[in-house]
């Protein structure tokens, strides 16, 4: 019976087209650059996770596979071009950082605007953690006077 329910779900996902989607996570040094998709649209600041389908990858051979390319652009226009290569079948989650070269002309332009964006992002994390923090006493509150409200209930429906 278990066979037949298998079988029964193997057909069922080979008729409906499944795939696997494979994940990438980018960043960039030095920090800061735009990420561009390989049909050349935009997807957003780093870090960004993109998604691939099977028919995005492409098997180079040696259990070696491949997706891309990805551009990274940086404040100063640098652009950093790069396929990632995936070492398993199994195309499990994997990161990547883009780097521009340090010999690049505009390397230490995009290294200070980096450097800032790393630290607004810090300062923007570190008063998101602090607003949770204030937030919670009111949370917890409102969820001791809700476990009191249904146990209030709950007496008066089972004492009658």
């Amino acid at each position: 019976m278990r066979n037949i329910a298998f079988s029964l779900s193997a057909v069922c996902c080979l008729l409906a087209g499944c795939s696997t989607v494979t994940y990438t996570t980018i960043s960039t040094y030095p920090p800061g650059a735009v990420i561009y998709n390989r049909s050349n649209t935009r997807v957003g600041e780093e870090p960004v996770r993109l998604y691939w389908e099977d028919k995005d990858i492409e098997d180079i051979g040696y259990h070696q596979w491949r997706v891309g390319p990805v551009t990274a652009v940086w404040p100063s226009g640098h652009k950093e071009t790069q396929y990632i290569t995936y070492w398993s079948e199994h195309h499990a989650d994997v990161g990547v950082t883009i780097e521009q070269k340090p010999d690049s002309p505009t390397f230490k332009e995009d290294l200070q605007i980096g450097m800032q964006i790393r630290s607004t992002r810090a300062l923007e994390r570190s008063a998101a953690a602090q607003q949770e923090m204030a937030a919670r006493p009111y949370v917890e509150q409102q969820q001791k006077a809700i476990r009191d409200m249904g146990e209030a209930l709950g007496r008066l429906i089972y004492n009658r």
